[in-house]
């Protein structure tokens, strides 16, 4: 048996293993996912796992309000705009279950663009000198 069809086979065991068994990977509260994001992740997409089968089904945050007791930052009140099958409501909301670990950043959040910063002619020849 070649290495590869090993690694295979192995695969197919983990995924067959019962359930208690598999690692299962970390799961985040809404807060602890747009603290780790550039602005605090305002104006992103975010679901609920159990939103995954509805497609177009997610929160726009606009806003975070956070808890000042709290010093690790990871609690406080989200809110945003809900979309429910791609039909966006305007009115801004609080965001209910923001302490649930089962948020996930949608994957059609557009990613800031970033600028190319190329330095100028003047900022070559001073950096030669």
């Amino acid at each position: 048996m070649s290495r590869t069809a090993h690694q295979a086979t192995s695969l197919i065991e983990v995924a067959l293993r019962e359930p208690s068994k598999t690692v299962q990977r970390k799961q985040f509260n809404l807060l602890e996912l747009c603290s780790s994001l550039e602005n605090w992740g305002v104006g992103r997409n975010y679901y609920r796992k159990i939103w995954e089968y509805y497609p177009d089904t997610y929160f726009t945050v606009s806003r975070i309000v956070l808890t000042k007791m709290d010093p690790d930052r990871k609690r406080g009140k989200c809110y945003g705009y809900w979309t429910w099958k791609g039909k966006k409501d305007e009115k801004e909301q609080l965001i209910r279950s923001v302490l649930k670990r089962e948020w996930i950043l949608h994957s059609s959040t557009p990613l800031p663009s970033v600028p190319l910063i190329t330095p100028t002619d003047a900022e070559k020849a001073a950096a030669k000198k």
